[in-house]
């Protein structure tokens, strides 16, 4: 079985999001992880190798202050419906 480039690309613009909010919060692994309530070591991977799995999404989005529509696009609509670019 065969990704495409479109999954690919997703996939690694999915881990440098979730990467940059650990960034941003000033966080290490660890502490990331302890908020999420997961272990270090998984965590890790979400970062590194394996896209973040739907259910620790809105966890995520409440600790980073980011909606999850922005985690999983990199994008946020706005009430008018319009999309703007999130600071990636």
């Amino acid at each position: 079985m065969s990704i495409d480039n479109d999954e690919l690309s997703f996939n690694k613009a999915l881990l440098d999001r979730v990467r940059g909010i650990r960034a941003a919060k000033g966080w290490s692994a660890e502490e990331m992880a302890m908020a999420l309530g997961i272990p270090a070591e998984r965590y890790r991977k979400y970062e590194k190798r394996s896209p973040i799995p739907h259910y620790l999404i809105p966890r995520l989005a409440l600790i980073s202050g980011r909606s999850a529509e922005w985690i999983l696009t990199g994008k946020e609509t706005r009430a008018s419906g319009k999309v703007r670019r999130g600071q990636e």
